[in-house]
């Protein structure tokens, strides 16, 4: 709430020495704003700035157009005076999903919410596709409140869970509040070269963001090692390919219907992709093949006991090519989710190619202190001689290498860990 309260202004433009238009503006660089066109449009004198963070109430600041636009209702402002302020907005282009929770600040039209602004909060309500009749193109849902009149709040980013912004608020109709969003307003922001970040399924440096805290020595190791996979990769390519077998026990949902559970689920969605991150620098370290999200494999080597001529044991040394298998689950008990997974595998005798499933999870204590065999399930008929299948944790994955003192020895540990998952 601070950054978005630091970053919004209130924007005063002068009509006629008495009547003035009130709206909202937020920086966008140190000392652009963006706000509404309607909002100014009918200025005839100055355009006055204030409410910024760190200005003084007595400096007077003003600020000229730099460029608007009739289409999409935006304008962007430069201040006049040498003010800087350190606290921006980023402008998202991502689609915006019906049902998103968003967020807002700005400065009602009235004595209280012109001195201290005020917040709102609600859903996006509709979203309006193919309609260049107006410039709105978003309907929002306001949590209800004990006030009745929104003006003033004209200009007032609308941000999402994630803190981007997304739209601008823009007028007050009888039953919602509209805004313009930032991608029906591309074209103007790029023409004035204003950043947009992309969608966060588009790239993995969203999520890059304190993977590996809690690593220790590791950390900045793991975090060079997740650049390489992380320029091949991207969660748009990897939803993709595996749509719903993301996830176990698989959801039966279009690509559409998947991405917007993730929108809407912030913490599943940030924990799926910062796990698949993890994964990914693990395949890198043992030099794996991963660049195809449905066929990640790794080289395992592995000591195995047979009898030679029916006489005596020897020991052999066998290169395996093992499949990995990674899912997210909402699932609270490991055990349970990779008992079903394999059981359901071997029943429907898919088990073709040497495997170990992963399995990661939004909940915190998922595949710790685990000391069972799960690779044979109970119930689960005899077991496949000539095919090896296991189950680990992500969380045991990240423990191997948290407690590595070199990226080989982290190697080493996540080797012995799949060998001993599928014997």
């Amino acid at each position: 709430m601070s950054l978005l309260k630091n970053a919004t202004c209130k924007v005063e433009a002068e009509i006629n020495g008495v009547a003035r238009e009130l709206g909202t503006g937020f920086f966008i660089s140190s000392n652009q704003i963006l706000t509404l066109n309607h909002v100014i449009e009918d200025c005839k004198g100055e355009i006055c700035i204030s409410k910024c963070y760190g200005q003084d109430k007595d400096d007077k600041l003003t600020a000229k157009v730099v460029d608007k636009c009739e289409i999409c209702d935006f304008a962007l402002l430069e201040l006049n005076e040498d003010f800087r302020n350190n606290y921006i907005l980023d402008l998202c282009k991502s689609e915006v999903i019906e049902g998103e929770k968003w967020n807002s600040f700005g400065y009602l039209n009235i004595e209280e919410g012109q001195v201290f602004g005020e917040n709102l909060e609600g859903t996006i309500k509709m979203v309006i596709e193919n309609d260049n009749e107006l410039p709105q193109d978003l309907n929002l849902y306001v949590v209800p409140t004990i006030k009745s009149d929104y003006s003033g709040f004209s200009g007032s980013p609308i941000l999402n869970e994630y803190g981007d912004v997304i739209s601008i608020m823009k007028y007050q109709t009888e039953r919602h509040l509209s805004a313009v969003s930032i991608k029906k307003a591309k074209p103007f922001l790029d023409k004035n070269g204003i950043q947009l970040k992309p969608d966060r399924l588009s790239s993995f440096e969203t999520y890059s963001d304190k993977v590996f805290t809690g690593f220790e020595g590791r950390k900045n190791e793991c975090e060079v090692e997740s650049k390489k996979v992380m320029k091949n990769h991207s969660p748009q390519s990897i939803l993709e390919l595996r749509k719903g077998e993301l996830f176990y026990p698989q959801k039966k949902q279009t690509l559409d219907e998947i991405i917007n559970y993730l929108r809407k689920t912030k913490d599943i969605n940030t924990k799926l992709w910062k796990g698949w991150i993890q994964l990914l620098t693990y395949v890198e370290l043992l030099k794996g093949e991963c660049q195809n999200a449905n066929h990640i494999q790794i080289k395992i080597h592995s000591n195995e006991v047979y009898k030679k001529f029916g006489l005596f044991k020897k020991e052999k040394n066998i290169s395996i090519s093992l499949n990995l298998n990674f899912f997210f689950t909402e699932d609270e008990s490991y055990f349970k989710v990779a008992r079903l997974y394999i059981h359901n595998e071997i029943e429907k005798d898919k088990l073709t190619m040497h495997t170990c499933n992963i399995f990661n999870s939004h909940q915190d204590n998922f595949g710790c202190k685990i000391i069972e065999n799960i690779s044979c399930p109970e119930n689960s008929g005899p077991s496949i001689q000539n095919v090896k299948v296991g189950a680990l944790s992500l969380k045991q994955l990240n423990e191997e290498v948290i407690k590595s003192d070199s990226l080989l020895m982290a190697s080493n540990n996540l080797e012995n860990l799949f060998i001993n998952a599928i014997k």
